[in-house]
């Protein structure tokens, strides 16, 4: 029967938790469950059997589109509520038949947006069944709670249609009813704004369709727990559809981590630590540590946790995420599972500094990993993994007789506000995996790299694609997105986390930043590709923390908390920003070295030694043509030492440098004029202006507001970093548009009308950055007094 089930799909190929003769090292010898092609082609029978066998467990057969397992019955809870429809909602007449799309269905009586009413309307009339489901599924109460004061909060309905495919001539043939709220004064005037998306919907329960079609209508869910045999059918349906395309990691790995020394795992099966067997089969789990005291891995009792039965010792020192996902790991018949605090020694700072940088290849090799999305701590637990563990209840209204509808959450809805994805760590950890199985305050989705599965909608379907109530983040490492466009997308994602360690800063990034060096062909300075320096440093905050981070320099992004955003000025390719970095830039950047005299370029092109003829990047630096009225000469840096400098230590680089940068570039004063308060995500920072000697407008700046507060209005030295365009400083955030100032008596500057322009404060020796603006070019002439210099800078 083994045998059997194994053909099926559902012992691992490394062996069962039966297994218990093999030794901890050569667990991949057992082939008992393995069947030859031999004693199949020799046996019909045996054949005719696994066919009937998987049938029956609901298990994708070879060429077979659909895998749709029997749909339990409704729950007694949803038919047990009073049922008695309003006015308002009777008189919408909805019946079964109007969620499947019909041939001759009257489009227009389908187009039709339905008024409900005003929510506080709607909340007093708690006996209406589907009034009921309408708040479970927009959140009425809370949109209640937060309305301002003096609105109401409008609720309408529309028939939407759902079933989205990949094949291009197939039609949906399903609709749901999707839910908008909008706010309006109470005395009726205009609309003010949608205070929710067309994500809020209703479908109907699959057990009460018209027809056979039962794809993407609502699918009962197992009360006490989740259904193993579901999460086994996703992973064999997945390895039959996707293949390869599932199979292979996100980016290519350098070599399978089950051969890297340090690499250990939990045997489930004998309840200890062993040394990974070669590419065997393994679960990652990807979960929040949080602040609990939770069981490490250390010197002292490695030993002891490499016996078996060693964590079975200590089971009720491990952190309940763990415990239940070694539960989970081997109720999917697997036997071996990766889990950071248990398989990384945790006070081997030379093993967990390898750990640490490898973890592309931790996640990227797993064959699943197991996402802990519910919490905030280790002890939150995989809620549906044990009996009566689920904690949440499936929203279902019995709105008629066989008329039951469901109001299921939009699960990536719920992944964005969840404390997981909210943090550092987690980010690369999912985004490397190839297979998810995400917990979700009591659900679970599959999630790989071609499709969602969920619980509680039916979508076993072959041609269903991940765009369905999916939350695909493969923002780079894809072969259709441009290294620079994915470098962007990274650090806006990555930039907006939390970490619970400032220092973390770095070795969260060190998968990422793995994966985007080779795609930049760049080596790494302080978290900016070093290829494209220049146009790397033009980065601006994007929401309103604005508080250094110690560790990293103050001109990386990494020196600072929040998320942050890359002006891009519409070149968005590796060989467009090429082209503008040996164009419109000059600075000769050299690392400086903190306790003696030695300095060395950032980096040198291929096709350029760096001269005074020459910028960073191999193109003309046409000091000279730029600034004719300045002696630009001098691009060495002077010899000097520093005093008392701070150290900053850079994990991602190959030649790590020291933080210091020297360099030689244009420096002016100008004075920096009363701003207003930035609104939304960017709260906490000012638009500034940037005036000239003449009180005209010369730029605009975006400071922190607690630097404003202590400086400005003021006059301040600004230096010069590239050449932009208007573009740049009209892109939301990054700063307002300039106003273009007369200056008759200069020349036309063309597209590249403006200086990128850095911000500084003196710390003694050195300068370090405030914020990144926007200067008129032809205004750089009208600085205040001395005008502008050619100076050389240290920044730190």
């Amino acid at each position: 029967m083994k045998r059997l089930l194994s053909a099926c799909g559902f012992v691992p190929e490394t062996g069962s938790c039966n297994d218990t003769s093999l030794s901890e090292h050569d667990h991949e010898d057992d082939n008992e469950s393995e069947i030859s092609d031999d004693e199949i082609g020799a046996s019909g029978k045996l054949s005719q059997l696994i066919v009937s066998t998987k049938r029956l467990l609901g298990l994708p057969l070879a060429g077979e589109r659909k895998a749709i397992p029997p749909l339990r019955p409704i729950p007694s809870y949803a038919l047990s509520g009073e049922r008695v429809l309003c006015d308002v909602c009777e008189a919408l007449e909805i019946t079964r038949a109007k969620f499947v799309i019909q041939p001759g269905d009257d489009d227009a009586e389908f187009a039709a947006i339905r008024e409900l009413g005003f929510l506080d309307e709607i909340i007093n009339k708690p006996k209406c069944p589907l009034c009921r489901l309408v708040l479970a599924a927009c959140g009425g109460h809370r949109l209640q709670a937060a309305a301002p004061s003096g609105v109401r909060v409008k609720v309408q309905l529309f028939w939407g249609l759902d079933g989205l495919t990949t094949a291009s001539s197939e039609v949906p043939q399903v609709r749901c009813l999707g839910i908008v709220t909008h706010i309006e004064r109470a005395e009726g005037s205009a609309t003010l704004g949608m205070l929710t998306n067309d994500r809020a919907h209703i479908v109907l329960m699959g057990n009460d369709a018209p027809g056979p079609l039962k794809l993407f209508l609502g699918r009962p869910l197992q009360q006490e727990q989740i259904d193993f045999r579901l999460v086994k059918r996703w992973i064999q349906m997945c390895e039959t559809w996707h293949g390869s395309e599932c199979e292979e990691p996100v980016v290519p790995l350098r070599h399978d981590p089950t051969e890297m020394a340090w690499f250990r795992l939990i045997d489930v099966c004998r309840q200890c630590l062993v040394r990974a067997p070669k590419k065997c089969k393994y679960l990652a789990l990807s979960y929040v540590w949080g602040r609990v005291d939770s069981l490490n891995t250390v010197k002292k009792n490695v030993q002891a946790f490499e016996k078996r039965g060693g964590l079975a010792r200590v089971r009720d020192r491990i952190p309940k995420t763990i415990a239940d996902a070694m539960e989970l790991t081997q109720r999917l018949g697997m036997r071996y599972l990766w889990v950071d605090s248990l398989c990384i020694v945790q006070d081997d700072l030379d093993t967990k500094t390898e750990a640490i940088a490898a973890m592309d290849l931790v996640y990227g090799g797993a064959f699943l990993t197991v996402v802990a999305a519910t919490g905030d701590n280790a002890n939150a637990g995989l809620p549906g993994v044990g009996p009566n563990s689920r904690g949440v209840q499936q929203v279902i209204e019995e709105v008629a007789a066989e008329l039951r509808l469901s109001a299921p959450p939009h699960w990536s809805d719920t992944l964005d506000r969840s404390v997981y994805d909210s943090r550092a760590w987690t980010y690369q950890e999912r985004f490397f995996s190839k297979r998810c199985l995400l917990f979700l305050d009591g659900q679970i989705v599959f999630k790989c790299r071609d499709t969602a599965w969920r619980e509680d909608i039916v979508m076993e379907d072959e041609s269903i694609i991940a765009s369905h109530h999916s939350s695909g983040k493969r923002i780079s490492g894809a072969p259709d997105i441009d290294p620079i466009g994915a470098y962007v997308g990274t650090l806006w994602e990555y930039s907006g986390r939390s970490l619970t360690y400032h220092s973390d800063i770095f070795n969260a990034f060190a998968g990422l930043s793995r994966c985007l060096g080779p795609e930049l062909e760049s080596d790494w300075c302080f978290g900016l590709p070093e290829v494209v320096f220049d146009w790397a440093l033009l980065w601006d905050a994007r929401d309103g923390k604005a508080q250094r981070r110690s560790g990293a320099p103050s001109w990386s992004w990494a020196g600072w908390v929040g998320r942050v955003q890359l002006a891009t000025f519409g070149l968005g390719t590796l060989e467009k920003v090429g082209t503008w970095l040996s164009t419109h830039t000059w600075i000769i950047w050299y690392h400086r070295n903190i306790d003696s005299t030695d300095c060395r370029l950032l980096f040198t092109a291929p096709e350029t030694a760096s001269s005074s003829t020459t910028n960073l990047y191999g193109g003309p630096a046409l000091n000279q043509q730029r600034f004719p009225f300045l002696n630009c000469t001098r691009t060495k840096p002077t010899l000097r030492i520093l005093k008392e400098p701070p150290k900053y230590i850079d994990p991602l680089s190959s030649v790590p440098a020291t933080g210091f940068l020297q360099f030689w570039t244009v420096s002016a004063t100008f004075y920096i004029s009363a701003g207003k308060e930035a609104r939304g995500t960017a709260r906490g920072y000012c638009y500034c202006d940037i005036l000239d000697r003449n009180g005209l407008l010369a730029g605009k700046i975006f400071v922190p507001a607690d630097w404003y507060s202590k400086n400005a209005p003021g006059e301040h030295e600004l230096l010069l970093l590239s050449e932009g365009k208007d573009l740049a400083l009209k892109e939301e955030g990054y700063n307002a548009v300039v106003e273009a100032a007369k200056y008759e008596d200069e020349q036309d500057v063309g597209e590249w009308n403006i200086y990128n322009v850095m911000l500084t404060q003196w710390c003694g020796e050195w300068a370090e950055r405030v914020a990144i603006g926007g200067l008129y070019r032809r205004a750089l002439k009208q600085a205040l007094s001395p005008g502008p210099q050619w100076k050389e800078i240290v920044l730190a």
